[in-house]
């Protein structure tokens, strides 16, 4: 039976809870329980330079020796999760308890450091358990806490939105933008989301066809009439709202095809994961923006973290005579990841104008500026806008039927702007 939203973000919590009925948290003398949580996770620097040595460092609360011994527990197991935004998903490595790390070094239970050269933007979970892992490759890791932190490459180049659900809308799940939690299970999301996007540059065609140029590397991924990055032409969930992605610079308007394609566009992807957020100890950089997971069941397993791929795209009309740009529409949402089943996804993008029925040019928001600054011998893309808003009429599996709004509150950028024929010198499509 395909799995609703919800029930993909509780997903591996439920797989956790089905694998052991052992309630995993200390119990006192009262019958209360203590759960095992990430107290702090940071790094040294959250912006490093390439090849830069980045330090990082964490704690739980059984650490501290009054909890361990009033509940008899202590963490016997933990490992670190990179993962790497790919085109085609999210690629992952994992260090665990018992493995060799630099230096000889082994990483233990009791580990509590980790030092890494810093080669391109990535995500890093932690996770610990009460139960001891004895399998070289943590096939039998069972974790029972969670933290995810993100290390983002300094430099002067960036993309950055603010997203928000519209006023009085109650369901954040379609899609799922990087909101954080609160702990307080009345108030599950806090908005807005603030992304700071870690593959982004503008492009523009180079006479093939309305054709990104990426599909001539990976043609089973960038299929042709397909857009790119991916458009839901689909309101229903049973029908996965019908999701797909290819290598076509996408029309004007999909409701009026006529119009034409655009030949330009701005495209961003990041890796976005919830969770409540941890505040930064000492020696850790505050603005690695580090969450731990919220949320306990009965037997004591935390539930564990979303961490999806999202991506936004601009598709322009770019004339080159005199480097205008006319901003055709505005997509945003969770991007497909070919590293992952299915069934363990419901990829939706919501866009300005392309839903069907929506066609207020005003969801374009306000373009404060869009353009080209010139750089050395080529060009850097610099925009910004403000106030759109993008939708999507859905219809879940619990047959909740309402209309999806996202609000932009800002978007702005500046970016390489280089032909689609040489996209593969800053996009890793992740299929070598």
């Amino acid at each position: 039976m395909p799995l609703n939203r919800r029930e993909f973000l509780e997903l591996q919590s439920k797989c956790l809870a089905l694998a052991s009925s052992v309630a995993v948290a200390g119990c006192d003398n009262t019958g209360t329980f203590t759960s095992l949580v990430v107290e702090n996770f940071g790094a040294d620097v959250a912006s490093p330079t390439l090849e830069q040595t980045v330090n990082l460092s964490w704690a739980y609360n059984y650490d501290n020796p009054e909890i361990q011994q009033s509940r008899n527990k202590r963490v016997r197991a933990q490992r670190l999760i990179i993962k790497r935004l790919h085109l085609i998903g999210i690629a992952e490595q994992a260090i665990v308890t018992g493995q060799e790390i630099a230096g000889n070094a082994i990483f233990q239970a009791e580990t509590r450091s980790f030092q890494l050269t810093f080669n391109g933007p990535i995500v890093v979970q932690l996770q610990g358990s009460f139960f001891e892992s004895t399998a070289n490759d943590g096939s039998d890791f069972r974790p029972h806490t969670s933290a995810v932190l993100s290390l983002r490459l300094n430099q002067e180049l960036f993309c950055r939105a603010v997203f928000s659900p519209g006023l009085g809308q109650q369901n954040a799940l379609y899609p799922y933008l990087g909101y954080s939690q609160d702990p307080n299970p009345d108030f599950p999301f806090i908005f807005p989301a603030q992304v700071e996007f870690t593959q982004f540059v503008a492009f523009h065609d180079t006479g093939t066809r309305g054709q990104v140029d990426l599909a001539t590397r990976a043609p089973q991924i960038f299929q042709a009439e397909r857009p790119f990055r991916a458009l839901s032409f689909s309101a229903l969930e049973s029908d996965n709202f019908r999701t797909i992605d290819g290598s076509s610079y996408p029309a004007q308007i999909l409701q009026n095809p006529n119009l034409g394609l655009t030949n330009s566009m701005l495209f961003a992807g990041a890796i976005v994961f919830n969770g409540e957020v941890l505040r930064p100890t000492k020696g850790q950089d505050p603005s690695n923006g580090a969450r731990r997971v919220v949320g306990v069941n009965e037997s004591g397993v935390a539930v564990d973290q979303v961490i999806i791929p999202i991506f936004l795209a601009v598709p322009m009309l770019f004339g080159q005579s005199g480097n205008s740009f006319t901003v055709a529409d505005i997509h945003a949402g969770s991007a497909i990841d070919r590293s992952r089943s299915p069934q363990q996804q419901r990829p939706l993008v919501l866009t300005a104008l392309s839903t069907p029925g929506q066609t207020a040019t005003g969801n374009l928001g306000t373009i404060q500026q869009l353009g080209l600054t010139p750089q050395g011998g080529g060009f850097l893309h610099r925009g910004a806008i403000k106030g759109a808003r993008l939708v999507r009429d859905v219809t879940t599996l619990n047959q909740d039927i309402f209309t999806s709004i996202v609000d932009i509150l800002s978007l702005e950028w500046l970016c390489q702007f280089m032909r689609d024929d040489q996209l593969d010198q800053l996009l890793n499509i992740g299929n070598e």
